[in-house]
């Protein structure tokens, strides 16, 4: 799936979000909407099938999620 600065998708994590990398996603609920963001110095969101994600509504990044969590709403 592609993913682009602004859109805004469903958080539902896979194995990989959920049990190998808890960490990067510890701010997130699954179910939660969140917002792909580009932070200043990071490769672009999808690359290597990562993006940075911040909750809808709230001005802080909390983490980094595989493409594949990101469920249009």
């Amino acid at each position: 799936m592609r993913v682009r600065h602004g859109q805004t998708f469903r958080f539902d994590p896979v194995p990989l979000d959920s049990v190998l990398c808890p960490e990067h996603c510890k701010g997130f609920k699954k179910g939660d909407l969140v917002k792909v963001v580009q932070l200043p110095m990071a490769p672009p969101p999808g690359t290597m099938g990562q993006a940075n994600i911040q909750l809808v509504g709230n001005k802080d990044v909390i983490g980094m999620c595989s493409v594949n969590s990101l469920v249009k709403p």
